[in-house]
């Protein structure tokens, strides 16, 4: 939509090119850079503890019997892909980020 919205980037260097973060910075609203994220932590990382799973459980339904057939099914799942339900993933953030503190910086379930 119109909104704003802000890139999240984990401490992948192809995330943290110069190119890559001029280009962030030139078309994003806000950039959360590898500096300011937790390094190695999928917890805190809605694709990550929701959205590649949910991705992954729909690809899987069905063998594909070639990689252009798995890759037009992958985008297809995007784009199906429910905002409320992608909303109530990102809901659960705050409580993935007090339990991350609780277990001290260590991964969760």
């Amino acid at each position: 939509g119109d909104r704003p919205w802000v890139w999240q980037q984990d401490s992948a260097p192809c995330h943290a090119s110069k190119i890559s973060m001029q280009w962030l910075t030139e078309n994003c609203y806000d950039v959360v850079t590898k500096d300011l994220w937790p390094p190695n932590s999928p917890s805190l990382n809605p694709l990550d503890c929701f959205v590649w799973g949910y991705v992954e459980r729909h690809t899987n339904r069905h063998p594909h019997s070639t990689k252009a057939s798995l890759i037009d099914y992958i985008k297809e799942v995007f784009g199906n892909m429910d905002n409320e339900m992608v909303r109530r993933a990102c809901g659960q953030f705050r409580g993935r980020i007090e339990a991350v503190i609780d277990a001290n910086g260590d991964y969760i379930e």
